[in-house]
């Protein structure tokens, strides 16, 4: 379950959305649903994340979007 990035931005100092991403994190893994923080852009966001224990995570601070995938995808 992807968690979107308007929760994520900023989660370090805002408490409501960390509590909404807890929830929504704790209510996923007890369904037996992994999750994926978006747009992660700085370590503290990640920090947060992580101690929450989001299954991953993606975003500019982790790196870039990349179309090489499609290379390897178009002789398929």
């Amino acid at each position: 379950m992807k968690i979107d990035g308007s929760l994520i931005r900023d989660i370090d100092k805002n408490k409501n959305a960390r509590n909404i991403v807890q929830t929504i994190n704790t209510l996923a893994h007890k369904m037996g649903i992994e999750t994926v923080a978006e747009q992660i852009e700085r370590r503290e966001e990640l920090e947060v994340i992580k101690h929450l224990g989001v299954s991953y995570a993606q975003g500019y601070f982790l790196g870039k979007p990349s179309f090489d995938f499609l290379d390897n995808v178009k002789g398929i």
